[in-house]
């Protein structure tokens, strides 16, 4: 009997080949295989052997075969048919090192007639049918569940290609609409400098202070006791070589907690409110706001009401926030800076670092509000608070944020100079024209330079310095 199959070296289902059925005991059994690779007729191979398990556990292998072309004929050993077995993965090494897919083999009970074959058919032929009727069954049944293996498997794939489909859809969705920036822009954003690159807003409705957390980390506390204060940065430049540019996307972040009621954390694009925010408590959270650049590139942190504690303030790019780093700027070395100018007393174009040319404040509250430091100013004659009816250029010295001297000169030629002293902005009291003002101006500025040696300045030295001023012919301002 020649039974025939179709393998596959490549062992990727192509063929779904029907059992080989055997009977036990016969020994004129031949089965020929045709040999592919993915489809295709293969003939590059000299040897092949038969190798398969019996259901036993016993191994038949290296059975030696001949082959034509793409076609190997094996005539069954009587080993194979000894026994009634079933072997599943039947299979052909081709070259000593090539496998095909494996097939199955089924031998099922022989008959020995010793007699009249008429005499033993009767007898024998019902229950050799129901024998091989039942093998053809099993036989059946397996290459149904090899179909409906092989469907589920394809359909299966298929699914899977329909949801990599989708993800690849959802993913290119999102291109273009996430973009992480990761680098702090902002100077000082952990307040490890007390208040440098920033200044107080609405300083006379509520303290600034900076403090230590529970951990000894820096924070910034803001108490509002009569409305809008807070504090923003000292000039745009804070962003250095990398400044925000109009129209890009930005994203502003830190650890709040606290009662207050906030009304800005970000960079300012308007009027406030511009965000609702959500509320601090009394533990640490993280907030976050975003938006997009407008005119303004100035970072404000605002409350109207109660107390803020603010700690690890991050300002970055795009519109995925991530976790607090410091900013470039902070990140340098300075064990060796000494010697560095530590702040600017003009912006970059060499114009004032104070302009106060509107409304919004006057100038007083804006000259209360300054830090440490020493300032160029300049104040347009028609600002809310300038009483000298003149635009006046100059420089103010804040010994800290309570204390300090302001002198300059006006449009018309006439020399100016006020104090603050505890938290008190006095009044500008002229000093000389422009002809002799030049002896004094050279006293006061020597009385600022001396007292930043001590970083203090107390009503006494206010009162000095003013009184070495009013030497060269002071008289008030009318």
């Amino acid at each position: 009997m020649i039974s025939e199959v179709k393998l596959d070296i490549n062992k990727a289902g192509q063929f779904i080949n029907r059992p080989v059925t055997l009977r036990s005991g016969d020994t004129d059994n031949t089965i020929k295989a045709t040999i592919y690779q993915n489809g295709t007729p293969y003939s590059n191979f000299k040897t092949a052997t038969f190798s398969g398990n019996r259901s036993d556990g016993t191994a038949i292998a290296n059975d030696p075969a001949t082959i034509s072309g793409n076609v190997i004929t094996y005539n069954v050993a009587p080993a194979v048919t000894s026994k009634n077995t079933k072997i599943r993965n039947a299979y052909f090494l081709l070259n000593g090192n090539i496998s095909t897919e494996s097939f199955e083999v089924v031998v099922i009970p022989g008959t020995i007639i010793d007699g009249d074959l008429k005499s033993y058919v009767p007898g024998v032929s019902d229950d050799l049918i129901s024998q091989f009727e039942n093998v053809t069954k099993q036989s059946d049944a397996y290459l149904q569940e090899l179909k409906s293996n092989v469907k589920t498997g394809t359909n299966s794939i298929n699914g899977l290609n329909s949801k990599l489909a989708g993800i690849t859809s959802s993913v290119n969705a999102l291109q273009g609409k996430v973009n992480i920036g990761g680098v702090n822009l902002l100077a000082n954003g952990d307040f490890s400098n007390s208040l440098m690159n920033w200044n107080i807003y609405n300083a006379e409705n509520g303290t600034v202070a900076v403090e230590n957390d529970e951990a000894g980390n820096k924070m910034l506390h803001i108490h509002s006791s009569n409305g809008p204060t807070g504090i923003f940065t000292s000039s745009p430049s804070y962003y250095g070589s990398n400044s925000l540019k109009s129209g890009e996307s930005w994203i502003a972040s830190g650890l709040v907690k606290g009662d207050a009621t906030i009304i800005r954390f970000g960079i300012e694009t308007g009027k406030y409110p511009e965000n609702p925010y959500k509320n601090p408590t009394d533990s640490w959270s993280k907030i976050v706001s975003k938006n997009i650049r407008a005119a303004s590139n100035r970072f404000c942190i605002y409350i109207s009401s109660g107390d803020l504690y603010v700690k690890f303030v991050k300002v970055e790019r795009g519109n995925i926030e991530t976790d607090w780093t410091p900013a470039l700027k902070d990140e340098v070395n300075t064990s060796d800076t000494a010697d560095w100018q530590k702040s600017k007393i003009t912006k970059d174009d060499g114009s004032s670092s104070i302009s106060l040319s509107d409304n919004s404040t006057t100038v007083d509250v804006t000259f209360k509000s300054l830090i440490s430091g020493l300032k160029t100013f300049y104040i347009q004659g028609d600002k809310a608070g300038n009483t000298l009816g003149d635009s006046i250029r100059g420089q103010i010295y804040k010994s800290d944020v309570n204390n300090g001297y302001a002198f300059g000169v006006t449009n018309g030629g006439k020399m100016y100079f006020k104090y603050i002293t505890s938290g008190v902005v006095g009044s500008w009291q002229q000093v000389a024209t422009v002809a002799s003002a030049a002896p004094v101006a050279a006293m006061a500025y020597t009385a600022m330079v001396q007292d930043d040696t001590n970083k203090t300045l107390q009503a006494q030295n206010s009162q000095i310095a003013y009184s070495l001023m009013t030497q060269g012919g002071a008289t008030d301002a009318k």
